[in-house]
């Protein structure tokens, strides 16, 4: 087991480093996280230490604690992700962009379907379709093809263009040139909605529609 070196330990590194990822204003709106390029300036000792230091709030602290990819580090995010409450989902999607191998593959499938069912227009979204992007069991499948119904019309939008996009029906996550297409899964008439979704179907084999 690596004995910390007192000697060697750059306290002020440290300090630097933590006071520079506190999340202001700023930080949060343009989603700025810990300057990641000082941990290469850092030697083992220091680096020991910003583990001991960091405590997993957020997706922050996890792309902190993935780049290091010591196993100090990774036993800490476990640690961090079992003993998360509110902030549990957020902990988990960015582990599983991170590093997804410290997640079993029922705990990813879990997260995503929670990420797809609790997305909202503008909140949790485009951290939803990342993951579902990224990771899409048949449970995960199934939760997009219920949020079709979801009341939220821009929920419905990107996740009508992501399964296209998954069932090899598009070009890009949101195809853009496509968009009109999606865009009648909410459009005003029942029948206009109906038409588009019993289209979308047709384009399917039975297999792969999760209803």
């Amino acid at each position: 087991m690596h004995q910390q070196n007192d000697e060697a330990v750059d306290y002020p590194a440290v300090e630097r480093f933590l006071a520079a990822g506190k999340v202001t204003h700023a930080a949060w709106h343009d989603g700025t996280g810990y300057p990641l390029d000082a941990l290469a300036k850092m030697n083992a000792d220091t680096r020991e230490l910003l583990v001991s230091r960091l405590s997993v709030e957020g997706w922050r602290e996890v792309e902190v604690l993935a780049a290091l990819g010591t196993a100090p580090a990774l036993s800490a995010l476990r640690a961090g992700f079992d003993a998360a409450g509110p902030v549990r989902l957020q902990i988990g999607l960015a582990m599983l962009r991170w590093i997804p191998e410290l997640l079993t593959e029922a705990e990813r499938t879990d997260l995503v379907c929670r990420a797809v069912e609790q997305a909202r227009g503008g909140d949790g979204l485009d951290a939803a379709l990342e993951a579902a992007q990224a990771w899409h069991p048949a449970a995960v499948m199934r939760a997009l093809w219920q949020a079709l119904n979801h009341p939220d019309a821009v929920v419905v939008v990107h996740v009508a263009a992501l399964l296209h996009f998954l069932h090899g029906l598009a070009d890009e996550p949101f195809d853009l040139a496509r968009r009109a297409d999606f865009l009648r899964f909410v459009a005003d008439d029942p029948g206009e909605r109906a038409v588009a979704l019993d289209q979308f179907r047709a384009r399917i084999p039975a297999r792969q529609i999760f209803e």
